[in-house]
């Protein structure tokens, strides 16, 4: 619930602020290193930090580590770029690959999360920001004595600033 009123609230004071007579124009200098290296927030599954590291055209490396408000989360997933989409002359990536999450709860209790991840993702031309939507499927390795594998599935929107 604190998530869904946080990313509303994000919404009412960009449109706000999109919307205000007298806007004054900042400029901002795009000199950026071939956005091979990315670092922000994500919001979702798991809430916290999160940078990618773009290795080649279709290779990106993206690491996490974040709460769901009951555990400490790190994560890593390897995404591999299927389809560059172009709308009205943008271009969003469409990438796909595993993610695996070592979730450690406040108790001490261990679990480890295996997914299949899709992301679709923008790169702004004229401010060094990056958005993306993802979400996965998959399993919950339980290691807490009873070894249980359960369903688990994940989303996430997040923002990241282009170095």
């Amino acid at each position: 619930m604190k998530q869904v009123l946080l990313v509303l609230i994000t919404m009412i004071l960009t449109s706000l602020s999109l919307s205000a007579d007298g806007v004054k124009t900042i400029k901002l200098d795009n000199q950026r290193t071939d956005d091979k290296f990315k670092i922000g927030v994500v919001l979702g599954y798991p809430t916290g930090l999160t940078a990618g590291w773009r290795l080649s055209d279709t290779f990106e490396m993206n690491f996490v580590a974040g709460t769901h408000y009951t555990d400490f989360t790190i994560g890593v997933a390897p995404l591999f770029t299927i389809v560059n989409l172009s709308i009205a002359d943008e271009i969003f990536p469409l990438s796909v690959g595993p993610a695996a999450y070592l979730v450690v709860d406040w108790n001490g209790d261990l679990d480890m999360d295996i997914l299949g991840n899709v992301r679709i993702e923008y790169s702004f031309k004229e401010i060094p920001l990056n958005l993306f939507l993802e979400g996965g499927i998959g399993i919950k390795l339980d290691f807490n004595g009873n070894y249980l594998v359960h369903p688990q599935g994940s989303g996430a929107l997040g923002i990241r600033y282009i170095f």
